[in-house]
This record gives C-alpha cells, structure tokens and sequence, in this order.
C-alpha cells in the first residue's frame, strides 16, 4: 500500500505485508518518508509484539510493542553509541534495565520509572576506581548508599538534597538552586598488604590510618 500524506507535500508511506479486515494485521514492514522504518507484527493496524523500529537519526529499538508504543522487553541503541536494554512502558524506560554509555562503558544498572533512574540501582565504572550501589529518585541518587573501590575499600554514606545559592544572569540576582550532597558515615578500610616479619603494632597501626585516609581522599573525590 502507498499512502500519501495529505499536507499536500507529494510524500508517501509504504507499506508491505500482511491484512486482515483492511488492516495491518500480521508482520509487515512500514517504510515513512522521512526515512524511518519498522519491520515486525501488527495487531490491528498498530505495532504490536515483537518488532524493529529503525529512526531517522539512526537509533534502532529491537523489542516488544504493544498499542504502537514500546511495551515490554526491549534494546534502544540510540545515535552517540548508548544503549538501554531492559523493561519499557508506555514508550519510556520503566522496570529493570541497564543503561551503558558507549564512550566510556559505565553503565547504571537497576529500576527506572517514567523514563528515569528511580528505586535501587548500581553506576558501574569499568574504567575508573569505584562503583556506586544506593537508591535513586527522579534520576538522581538519594538517602543511603555505598562507594565500593577496586581495591577492595568500601564506604558507606548518604546523599541528601541541600541548596545552594547562585547567581543568575537572567534574573541578575542570586538564587537558591538544589544540589546534592554526599556525605561518608563509616568505612571498612582494607587490611595493610602482609609485611616482612618484625613489623610492629605501631607500625600496622599507623598503616591502617594511612589506609583510612587514602579511601576517605578517594570518597571526596568520587563525589
């Protein structure tokens, strides 16, 4: 089937496949003009079940539809190398699911609501020094979490909402603006590395202080 549109611009759809009773009914593959297309199952007349849906800008969704919306399980990969693989709801990211950056490899695994990060979830760094375990509300971390470092350090803390103040060129004023705040509660410090026999307690002792600062250092600068 051709179907034109009727602002009068002389571009069409196509569209190939299966009908039922004069709709899209069955698998098929629907070409727009502006270059987008979707190849998979039709319930009548919109995308439903499993199908592949490739964008003008270059994203490409591979899941389950339902209603012509993304429902279900499914892998968006979007233009700049990023990619969401999980659970959606209504056209957005809602349930379980893995978002990773295609430049650097970090990815946030965990639950999302409304398209953001929201309930228990983990940031991974494969490149960097640490990992971040906590709860997230409106895409952002919140309340109780932890910092766990490659070498084996962990320490646990709280973000909370504090404001700040700065200044606005479009008021020409200084206004409050939220941010967040870590702050580090207790640290489990790794044990000194085994030492040459004759080391005293003074000396541990003062290793393990020296262990607890590095990882407090190392929890700054991971804010």
């Amino acid at each position: 089937a051709t179907l034109p549109h009727n602002d009068g611009s002389g571009l069409f759809d196509v569209y190939e496949g299966e009908y039922y009773e004069g709709e899209r009914h069955g698998r098929g593959q629907y070409t727009y003009a502006n270059g987008a297309r979707y190849e998979g199952e039709y319930v009548k007349g919109r995308k439903h079940g499993e199908g592949t849906f490739y964008y003008p800008d270059g994203a490409v969704y591979v899941g389950e539809w339902e209603n012509d919306a993304r429902e279900g399980r499914g892998k968006y990969t979007y233009p700049n190398g990023d990619s969401y693989e999980g659970q959606w709801r209504q056209g957005l990211r809602w349930g379980a699911g893995v978002y990773t950056y295609g430049d650097s490899g970090s990815r946030y695994e965990g639950q999302w609501v409304r398209g953001a990060r929201d309930g228990a979830g983990q940031w991974i760094h494969p490149g960097a020094k640490y990992n971040y375990t906590g709860s997230w509300e409106a895409d952002k971390p919140t309340a109780v979490g932890k910092f766990t470092f490659d070498h084996g350090a962990v320490v646990h803390g709280r973000y909370t909402s504090v404001v700040a103040e700065t200044y606005s060129e479009e008021s020409a004023s200084v206004v409050p603006e939220p941010t967040l705040q870590w702050t580090a509660e207790t640290f489990d410090v790794v044990p000194p590395p085994a030492t040459a026999t004759g080391m005293t307690a003074e000396e541990i002792q003062a290793a393990n202080a020296e262990a607890e600062a590095a990882v407090r250092a190392e929890a700054l600068a991971a804010q």
